[in-house]
Formats: structure tokens, sequence, C-alpha cells
């Protein structure tokens, strides 16, 4: 009641003006200009980035020489040539051990006797071992 009183009796006061000033200004106005002065100054800021040439960030390089690229397949000349550089070499082997052999024959011929008499008593052993753990009948 005392407003609506001072507002008749002194209609243009200073002190009334300004609150009606303030309330016509809300707060969340306020904060979306707010919002938006600062949305305009980032993108400000980007174009300026993006329309503004940067010397110092680019450089040149050496140019890189590209490597040349290797055939994936062998010609067959190629290949030919390496089979029969292989074959050559497994001759040569081939030919080594027979003239070992050849230069030492009886030596050879009781090693690998050797061999195959100490292999059969040992597989006659085995199976005797075998057979009696398992509680067979030996032979004789």
């Amino acid at each position: 009641m005392l407003k609506w009183l001072h507002h008749i009796l002194e209609p243009h006061c200073s002190q009334c003006r300004e609150e009606k000033q303030d309330n016509s200004v809300c707060a969340s106005c306020e904060t979306l200009k707010m919002q938006l002065e600062i949305s305009n100054y980032e993108k400000k800021q980007l174009m300026d980035a993006l329309l503004r040439p940067q010397v110092a960030s680019v450089t040149i390089k050496d140019p890189i020489l590209p490597e040349q690229i290797k055939p994936r397949t062998i010609p067959w000349a190629v290949r030919k040539q390496m089979l029969e550089a292989e074959d050559r070499v497994q001759a040569r082997l081939i030919q080594e051990a027979k003239s070992n052999v050849a230069a030492n024959p009886v030596r050879a011929a009781s090693g690998g006797l050797k061999a195959n008499i100490m292999n059969e008593e040992s597989i006659d052993e085995s199976i005797n071992e075998l057979e009696k753990a398992l509680g067979l009948p030996q032979e004789n």
C-alpha cells in the first residue's frame, strides 16, 4: 500500500525509475547475453586461427625417395639357376660321401654291421624286460 501511495504522490521519483529498469531486465537474459558473447569470441578466435597463415609451423622436409618395388615372383631363368646351383651342391656332397666309403670299405661295413647287431640285442633285451613286467612266459 505504501508503494501505491508513493507512486501517486511522486510519480517520477528517480528511485522508482531505477527499480522499474532493474525489474525489466531478467537475470536469465543477462546470462544468455554473456554466453552469446563468449561463444562469439571463441568463434572469432577459431576463424582467425584458421584464416591466418602459420609460417612457423609449416616446414619443408627433405624429399623422401620411394623404395623400388621388388617383384614378388621370381622369373623362370633365375629360378632355374637357383635350382641348378642347389643340385650341384647336393651332387658334390653325395660324391664326397661315396669317395669316403670307397677309401675305407672295411670300416664302413663293420661300423654298419655293429650298429645292426647292437640294435637287435637291445631290442631283445627290452622285449624280455617287458615280458617279465607283464608276467608272461618267456621264450628262450
